[in-house]
Parts: structure tokens; C-alpha cells; sequence
């Protein structure tokens, strides 16, 4: 159990924030019921425009994302949200078990592919992975009240001159060429 930063120890801080986007009720409620046994925060979306929706106005460690919903579909959901959240770990967990679905989403942008059917422990080691991966690609990144710190910028600032990367406030960073 996690301690609030408050130091209370009354409520555990989830261990990651995911968003399941899948039109089938019973696979939404199994999958959400053993991602907050572990401890996890979950929101659920229940077709693809919603999860999109989402998905682009919420911050979230993993999107678990089904291919085949009525309405918008999975792989336009998965390449609009790559469009504009280019660094969104999505696990596909999909009922089509084609090569040529699971290359194509992985290809895609796709962190990791299931099958339906599937092992609710599977999933929960893959997501756990996954969660793993991305605490430790953040280990360049500092962030403390409004301020924050990029030391792979900073590394490579040093490595190019000070003068090479501009920072622009409330954008990011600009790289200027000579």
C-alpha cells in the first residue's frame, strides 16, 4: 500500500491511471474490476469516440484499447490518439487474432497486442510491464509544482551548445538550426 503524499495513510495512491475503451460491458467491468485489485485507477469508455475523447483530455499511463467496436474503430482511435499524443502507451486487446491486425496495431504505434480470449493474470503482468516501462523512461523528466525538467534536453544542450535548443515557453522546446 501506497501512502497519500499527504502522510495520512488513509487511501493508496492508485499505482497507474488507464483507460479501457471497449464496447462490450462484460469485458469493460472483468477487466476494470482486476485493474483496481491491483491497485489501479480506471476509467472506462464504452465505444471509440468516448475513449478518444478521453483519452486526448486526460492524462493516463496506458490505454487499453479494443479493435473492433461499432462507430469509430479501434485502429482510428489508436492512430488519433498517436496523432496527438505521440508518447501514449496503448496495449491492444482485441478479439481479432490475425496477423495482419496485430502487426498492423503494433506498427501502429501499439505498446503490446492480446488475443480474445485472454488471461485476466496475462493482462495484469502485461500491464504491470508496461507501467515498469514507462516509470522508467520518466526518470529524465523532473517535475516539482509548475516547474519541470527535462534532463535529456538539458544533456543534450550541453552536448550542442546552450545556443542549439531554445526553450519556448508553454510549447516546448525549439531546436534552431545554423
Amino acid at each position: 500500500m501506497r501512502v497519500p503524499a499527504d502522510g495520512s495513510g488513509d487511501e493508496p495512491i492508485p499505482m497507474g491511471r488507464v483507460l479501457l475503451i471497449d464496447d462490450e460491458e462484460r469485458i469493460l467491468n472483468f477487466v476494470r474490476r482486476g485493474l483496481e485489485a491491483e491497485g489501479m485507477a480506471v476509467d472506462v469508455a464504452p465505444d471509440g469516440e468516448t475513449g478518444l475523447e478521453l483519452a486526448l483530455s486526460r492524462p493516463y499511463d496506458l490505454v487499453i484499447l479494443d479493435l473492433v467496436m461499432p462507430g469509430l474503430g479501434g485502429h482510428d482511435v489508436l492512430r488519433r490518439i498517436l496523432d496527438q499524443k505521440p508518447a501514449q502507451p496503448v496495449l491492444v486487446l482485441s478479439a481479432l487474432n490475425d496477423t495482419a491486425s496485430k502487426v498492423s496495431s503494433l506498427e501502429g504505434g501499439a505498446e503490446d497486442y492480446i488475443s480474445k480470449p485472454f488471461s485476466l493474470e496475462e493482462l495484469l503482468a502485461r500491464v504491470h510491464a508496461r507501467l515498469r516501462a514507462a516509470a522508467r523512461s520518466s526518470t529524465t523528466h523532473i517535475a516539482a509544482g509548475g516547474l519541470s525538467l527535462d534532463l535529456y534536453v538539458r544533456r543534450l544542450r550541453a552536448k550542442l551548445g546552450a545556443g542549439a535548443i531554445r526553450t519556448v515557453r508553454g510549447v516546448g522546446y525549439r531546436i534552431d538550426a545554423a
